[in-house]
């Protein structure tokens, strides 16, 4: 949610625009059951999000995370 992490201010929104779209879309009882509990923040916790989003969107996030040592980092935990 954080544009300061991306290399690329226009990739992060277009990036997240995405994210929203996919999760709105989402017909999941967890994301449902979500916005019917929560109404901020805008979307759920990352971990629910993971669970919905497609994973050529997941590619286009972390393509875009600007700190390579967390890159790594992900990489390693895989």
């Amino acid at each position: 949610m954080n544009g300061n992490h991306a290399s690329s201010e226009v990739c992060f929104t277009a990036n997240l625009a995405l994210i929203c779209k996919e999760v709105e879309h989402s017909h999941d009882d967890f994301i449902t059951e979500h916005f019917r509990k929560y109404s901020e923040p805008d979307l759920p916790f990352v971990w629910k999000i993971l669970e919905v989003i497609l994973m050529g969107t997941l590619s286009k996030l972390y393509s875009n995370f600007s700190d390579t040592t967390a890159k790594h980092a992900v990489q390693e935990n895989l």
